[in-house]
């Protein structure tokens, strides 16, 4: 064997080797090793950081710390991956309307907070690679996307994970084969040596959560932090007077136009997105069986569509 060929095999080992550990260690959805019912819990364990919600926030946020942290996930509810409605894509409207505790799809009323918008950016790349494909565009997207540039909503800009002003072709949870992803997917880029995820669980006190803009400062104000006239009222304890917490909570107004069709429509989801020069959303969805009952008809739709 020739010395080049040598010296390129040793480095390839020696590569190879450096990896094992990192790629080995690696678990991919749905089979991680680290989930288990709250109800296996001991009685006592330690954690570096104990994080309240799996959801949106949680999951990444437990994937990066669980690198070099130890790291507890208390999750209310249960695994997105038993459920195969959730990853239906022609069921994905009747999921919304179930809002129950074991659902993925719950109310919350969004906050408002200044983003460092490079970091935002890099985050959404990190997300990207795994929960993120681009949306197909068949007729019914088409048609909306032709009759959006008709209508002035310009410039067309292509496929883009940018909010920009125009009609543009948007990103979509589902793959190729229709399949739905989640954020806990993310928790792919975990360390399953550093992590543990307990569903169903139920949490009384703790001082520091990813629960939603409604559950974080709920528990905070629990546990003694918050405007110290509302803690002193209700008889709480006050460990620290943050004035802010709970405060400056907004919602997003959105009206939405359900047309019956007498015929079949394709299935699609919000692959076609207008952004007018005023900053609204104009999207569409087609094809999506909605509950027949006119009371359910009725019923606010949960806002993880906005």
């Amino acid at each position: 064997m020739k010395r080049s060929s040598k010296r390129f095999l040793k480095t390839y080992v020696l590569v190879v080797f450096a990896l094992h550990s990192y790629f080995c260690d690696a678990e991919k959805a749905p089979n991680y090793s680290f989930i288990r019912e709250a109800t296996s819990a001991p009685r006592v364990s330690h954690h570096a950081y104990i994080l309240v919600g799996g959801v949106t926030a949680g999951c990444p946020l437990a994937a990066t710390q669980s690198e070099k942290a130890n790291i507890l996930v208390l999750e209310r509810g249960g695994t997105p991956y038993l459920k195969p409605n959730i990853t239906d894509k022609a069921n994905f409207m009747l999921q919304l309307y179930d809002t129950s505790s074991d659902s993925n799809a719950q109310q919350f009323i969004s906050e408002e907070a200044g983003l460092d918008e490079a970091l935002v950016k890099d985050s959404y790349q990190w997300v990207e690679k795994k929960v993120a494909f681009e949306s197909p565009v068949l007729q019914w997207q088409s048609a909306l996307k032709d009759g959006l540039l008709e209508a002035g909503v310009s410039p067309y800009n292509k496929f883009t994970y940018d909010h920009i002003k125009g009609t543009k072709i948007g990103a979509t949870i589902f793959d190729k084969n229709d399949h739905r992803h989640t954020t806990a997917d993310l928790l792919e880029y975990a360390d399953p040596k550093n992590i543990e995820l307990y569903l169903h669980a139920t949490v009384h006190k703790i001082i520091f959560t990813t629960q939603s803009a409604i559950g974080s400062p709920q528990l905070l104000m629990l546990s003694g932090i918050g405007p110290v006239q509302q803690l002193q009222a209700m008889g709480i304890q006050v460990v620290k007077d943050y004035p802010m917490i709970g405060q400056n909570l907004v919602d997003n107004a959105m009206n939405g136009i359900i047309v019956p069709s007498p015929l079949p429509v394709e299935v699609s989801l919000l692959s076609t997105v207008g952004i007018t020069q005023s900053g609204n959303y104009i999207e569409a969805w087609s094809g999506l069986n909605l509950p027949p009952s006119p009371v359910k008809m009725r019923t606010p739709l949960p806002s993880i569509i906005n």
